[in-house]
């Protein structure tokens, strides 16, 4: 299978802990939040919509004295502290993909509010940036995009990890899993329908009673079922945030999925 060709560079969590809060809470200015993510939900310019690049969003995340964010392109990141209620963010950089125009002033734009002092205002779950005539305002995570549910949600596999190798599937195979309320998990391996038994205990899945039919489709088709297979019938942890679903098998491998 054709590795994926992508600039890998872990800035941004994947979701966000801690337990819900009350709407009054406001941040105190003393320090930044630990291990929290936004998402923007408006941008405004003196009182109008500044509309982001088409189909993107600004995902900003706060660990501490690290402060990481993109927008559709790069990944940016940099030192932050706040300096009563003004945000300062030092040594900002990050990755350096090719982006289409848009996408590379939008990135730019983004730097150079976030460097440039914006006031900080977090109330409950919605964060403020503003700087000039220009706000941001994000919403946590969890409440902007919450977490799926692992049941009745059809999930459609995007992605096979062997070890240290990331690989997308080929473009003839598909394969997906949907885990009934009975119990019952059912779905196509990249070839055959198959079905089975699951239980949940904690963050492990145990399967049983896997059945498939018996054909054979050849080449990477058959590859990636049996990657797919070999992880079900390990019994492995499982993990979701968001709309993705991965998989981990106790021997490295993996499979992640995206809601479909």
């Amino acid at each position: 299978m054709k590795p994926l060709l992508i600039t890998v560079l872990v800035l941004t969590a994947v979701g966000a802990g801690g337990c819900a809060r009350n709407a009054g809470d406001v941040q105190p200015a003393a320090g930044l939040p630990a291990d929290r993510t936004f998402l923007s939900t408006s941008v405004t310019e003196d009182g109008k919509d500044r509309p982001l690049v088409r189909g993107t969003r600004i995902r900003l995340t706060i660990d501490n004295e690290r402060l990481s964010v993109d927008a559709g392109c790069n990944s940016l990141s940099g030192n932050a502290r706040l300096d009563g209620d003004r945000l300062v963010v030092d040594n900002m950089g990050g990755t350096e993909m090719g982006c289409e125009p848009e996408l590379a002033d939008q990135d730019s734009w983004l730097s150079g509010f976030l460097t440039g002092g914006p006031s900080w205002r977090l109330e409950g779950d919605t964060l403020r940036l503003t700087m000039g005539g220009t706000t941001i305002e994000l919403l946590d995570r969890p409440v902007a995009d919450p977490d799926r549910p692992l049941r009745e949600t059809n999930w459609q596999l995007d992605t096979l990890v062997d070890g240290e190798t990331a690989s997308s599937l080929p473009g003839e195979a598909k394969a997906h899993i949907t885990f009934g309320e009975n119990g019952r998990a059912t779905g196509n391996a990249g070839c055959n329908d198959f079905s089975a038994q699951f239980e949940e205990a904690g963050e492990e899945i145990t399967f049983s009673a896997v059945t498939t039919t018996r054909k054979s489709c050849g080449g990477t088709r058959d590859e990636v079922e049996q990657a797919v297979l070999a992880v079900l019938e390990a019994s492995p942890t499982y993990e979701i945030v968001a709309g993705r679903l991965r998989l981990a098998a106790p021997s490295g491998n993996e499979l992640g999925f995206h809601e479909g």
